[in-house]
């Protein structure tokens, strides 16, 4: 027996040729617009644009195209408005909206917007839209093909010849099967585009896996501008958001857009639609997933038991470091132990005199709740407190006992909500086996201050020491206050030593304050109870005439 080759390609009848050579056409010249002109094929093949008359009773300036879908899919999305060239407070309702071959999608028609979607069945459905716009109803009639689909959802082009020939009835003349053509709609082809506006979506939106019984704001997860550009700044954008089915992802505006979803698993396809002042168009639609068993929030990093905290400072924790979810869903947080708001949005606000916290909670969209435990405790004095910094001047101050404690510590230096300082340089130096603090290339700059978070971090506890460090810049004029530059703490007497490096311009004390009378250039070194704070200023003195 002579066996078929694996190449061997179906041969197609006279009257299925004729077909595909008109398909193979018109899909070449697909106009892909609302309103263009159809065509109607010569004798001679060459074709010839007449507009469809359009009945001079109607108002309506331009009709829907008949549509083409695919079995079990959706036609594109059309603005309804905008093709009417209708106001913003028009409505729209259809007649005979569902059909076997095909249903118009109600809440999709609600907002203005034609979504027709195909059916289990193969066929014709033609429905009618009633419009009313102040005070002048209207009509139009929508047809639709529904044909056979890949598993894909798409239209295979050799499956479309073999249904058309099977349909004879029809698709009588070339002139039928451009009209069917011409109505492919742009999403069986894989493009988001639609008749007659232009597309605004920058980006697919990636799917979305969600809890039962949660509900949350779309913008608290999804920030929507990232994935539609605007033509001008003020070019503004209206969004739409759609679901498929509601008994599962249900969809809401309440000032904003809004996700519910209720005790059932499933999926639901949700699409969002945005639109501008223009009326031009763009839209996504992504599947939405509702686990059967819900998943909590999960810790992220690890709070300190303790935070010791000097007076008058505070350190913020960014709770989304510290807790996360899974399903980027959006998480509600909450101090445990006391009443005082202490959080904005997902950043905590510790304190000195927040000593009642005992731990902070974060909530999810479905109730579910995870904490960390920790505790506040309001350090008796704050070691560095505020320094007086002159420019070009190198401040020391020891770190090694500097804390409540005499465990080796780790230090780390952030200026204030990470903001860099480019007025003066931070580093950590190594001295006799003492670590310090250095401040150097002091620099000023108009009302120049800064607010440096000293932090130590006991390993071994797991507490944390946190110090504020202010300081101001100012220029060095030949004397200083030293209690201005180092103030007491906690009321003790401070053993101060200061030099100056060249002895022809000696260093003079009235009370608290030092002063330099001789000219020359030398460098002044103040000490602090010996080697706690170190302070080196290099001075220049002009000759007096």
């Amino acid at each position: 027996m002579e066996k078929k080759r694996l190449t061997e390609k179906k041969r197609y009848t006279k009257k299925e040729k004729v077909i595909a050579t008109v398909v193979s056409t018109a899909i070449a010249t697909i106009p892909f617009f609302i309103g263009m002109p159809t065509y109607e094929v010569a004798a001679n093949g060459s074709e010839a644009p007449t507009q469809t008359p359009i009945p001079t009773q109607t108002p309506i300036p331009v009709h829907v195209q008949d549509l083409v879908i695919p079995q079990n899919g959706s036609s594109s999305i059309i603005n309804l408005r905008t093709l009417y060239n209708l106001s913003k407070y028009s409505t729209f309702s259809v007649t005979n909206g569902t059909n076997p071959s095909a249903s118009i999608e109600t809440n999709f028609l609600e907002k203005g917007f034609l979504k027709v979607k195909g059916g289990v069945e193969t066929g014709k459905a033609s429905f009618t839209v009633t419009i009313e716009d102040d005070g002048v109803m209207s009509q139009d009639l929508i047809n639709v093909a529904v044909v056979p689909a890949e598993s894909t959802g798409k239209i295979n082009i050799g499956n479309l010849v073999t249904y058309m020939t099977g349909h004879s009835e029809d698709f009588t003349t070339a002139a039928h099967i451009k009209q069917l053509l011409t109505g492919i709609s742009p999403s069986v082809l894989d493009e988001n585009s639609v008749e007659g506006a232009t597309n605004l979506l920058i980006k697919p939106f990636s799917n979305f896996t969600l809890n039962k019984n949660s509900e949350f704001s779309i913008n608290s997860v999804i920030d929507v501008y990232e994935y539609f550009k605007q033509r001008h700044v003020e070019d503004r954008l209206t969004f739409y958001v759609f679901s498929s089915n509601p008994n599962i992802v249900d969809i809401y505006n309440d000032g904003g857009w809004y996700v519910r979803t209720s005790t059932l698993a499933g999926d639901a396809d949700i699409t969002v639609v945005a639109v501008n002042d223009s009326g031009d168009m763009g839209y996504d639609t992504f599947r939405a997933t509702v686990l059967a068993e819900n998943q909590p929030p999960v810790i992220g990093k690890s709070v300190y038991n303790k935070y010791h905290i000097s007076p008058g400072g505070f350190y913020v924790l960014d709770l989304n470091q510290y807790f996360t979810d899974s399903l980027g869903e959006h998480l509600n947080f909450e101090v445990i132990g006391t009443s005082v708001s202490a959080i904005s949005g997902s950043k905590l606000y510790l304190s000195s005199g927040m000593t009642d916290i005992v731990g902070v909670k974060a909530t999810d969209t479905a109730n579910h709740v995870v904490s960390q435990q920790f505790t506040v405790i309001g350090s008796t004095y704050n070691p560095f407190s505020v320094h007086e910094l002159f420019v070009g001047s190198t401040l020391e101050l020891n770190l090694t006992n500097a804390f409540e404690t005499t465990a080796p510590l780790n230090y780390s230096f952030d200026f204030v909500d990470g903001v860099d300082n480019n007025t003066v340089t931070v580093s950590k130096e190594v001295y006799n086996s003492q670590n310090y603090l250095k401040l150097s290339n002091i620099v000023n700059y108009p009302s120049s201050s800064s607010n440096l978070k000293i932090n130590a971090v006991n390993p071994t506890t797991n507490e944390v020491f946190i110090n504020d460090l202010f300081m101001y810049q100012t220029f060095f004029g030949g004397s200083f206050d030293i209690e201005s530059i180092f103030p007491k703490e906690n009321g003790k007497e401070q053993y101060i030593q200061v030099f100056s490096s060249n002895p022809d311009m000696p260093i003079m004390k009235d009370g608290t304050y030092y002063y330099i009378n001789s000219s020359g250039t030398t460098t002044i070194t103040v000490d602090v109870d010996h080697g706690k704070k170190i302070l080196t200023i290099p001075y220049t003195r002009p000759m007096i005439p």
